[in-house]
């Protein structure tokens, strides 16, 4: 009863990551930001803004190949 509790807890962890993922990808909220931080002035901010964005999706997808390992 506890493993199957465990996994249920798993596999709706791994649902709610993926569709945050998905919406974040299909979102037309990232273009208007990566608009606005182009046509700002300050191009450092844009570059970091990028970096961290990069970095958390490295992050999000080692977690998920990770969870879906768990899950097996």
């Amino acid at each position: 009863m506890k493993d199957l509790n465990r996994r249920q807890f798993l596999k709706s962890f791994f649902y709610v990551f993926l569709s945050g993922f998905v919406f974040d990808l299909f979102s037309k909220d990232q273009n208007d930001k990566l608009n606005f931080l182009s046509s700002n002035q300050n191009s450092n901010f844009r570059n970091v803004y990028l970096d961290t964005k990069s970095r958390s999706q490295n992050y999000l997808s080692k977690k998920l190949k990770a969870m879906i390992e768990l899950a097996r």
